[in-house]
């Protein structure tokens, strides 16, 4: 694990492992070389260009096959990297160009996610049918936000009346007001 806090979901992978080894902070040849210790055959990444990810381990190739999955939608650019798994829709066919990676596409979906129970019932509409107006969100980094982005979705806006944008992690005060 190379998550800095354990939470609910964490315990509960830990609990189906006979092995689990919190690496937080491990330099990334130390992590290869244990990797390659344990016998690991399958490493699969789960953060590509993410925060904290550790593609400087698997560019070190300490497991026969490498396989990139779930966190970042795109290729890691890395020759040692063996696999994405990936969804037609997601990558169509004629995709492989731009990848580094082989391409296996999964049936079905992409993403597995089971919600929490304490979520409760999924309602049976979504909610901006009752509303009448939809409400759109973005929990992106704002500086991946471009005035093209902004542009388009105030076009976006516009067309829709009444519709909203919520957007989260956006610093209160000038940035805020000038956004």
């Amino acid at each position: 694990s190379n998550a800095a806090q354990e939470d609910e979901v964490s315990a509960r992978l830990r609990g189906y492992v006979d092995h689990w080894c919190v690496c937080v902070g491990w330099p990334d040849a130390r992590l290869a070389q244990q990797i390659l210790e344990d016998g690991i055959d399958v490493l699969v990444d789960l953060s590509g260009h993410t925060g904290k990810n550790r593609l400087l381990t698997f560019a070190r190739k300490p497991a026969p096959v490498q396989v990139s999955y779930l966190g970042y939608a795109a290729t890691t650019g890395l020759a040692a990297m063996d696999w994405r798994l990936t969804h037609a829709e997601v990558d169509p066919a004629g995709y492989e160009a731009y990848y580094s990676e082989r391409l296996y596409r999964l049936p079905g979906s992409l993403w597995c996610y089971r919600a929490s129970a304490e979520l409760g019932a999924v309602a049976a509409e979504p909610p901006c049918v009752g509303r009448g107006s939809v409400t759109f969100g973005s929990m992106n980094n704002l500086a991946k936000v471009s005035p093209d982005t902004v542009a388009v979705w105030a076009q976006m806006l516009r067309a829709l009346r009444g519709s909203m944008l919520l957007m989260t992690g956006i610093p209160e005060g000038s940035v805020r007001e000038r956004l």
